[in-house]
């Protein structure tokens, strides 16, 4: 079993900035989870929000808690969010 990491998800969607957080596995795991997060938020499908933000750099998504990830782990996407 992986540990799970705190993520923080910062989303600019549509010109409106969303900050959201949670635990996951990867820096994929965490954007999938946070757009979930996201898509219940604005009432929308996952999917249509995944898709939105799919190779774009409206968001980003940081690790919050580092000393828990492993030495070896250089999983970190960064992407700038548009303001």
């Amino acid at each position: 079993m992986s540990r799970k990491i705190l993520y923080k998800g910062t989303f600019n969607f549509e010109g409106e900035r969303h900050m959201l957080y949670c635990r996951a596995s990867s820096d994929a795991h965490a954007f999938s989870t946070l757009c979930v997060q996201l898509a219940r938020k604005l009432n929308m499908s996952s999917w249509s929000v995944r898709q939105y933000f799919w190779a774009t750099n409206k968001y980003a998504i940081e690790l919050i808690n580092k000393s828990e990830t492993s030495k070896n782990d250089t999983s970190g996407r960064n992407k700038d969010a548009n303001t």
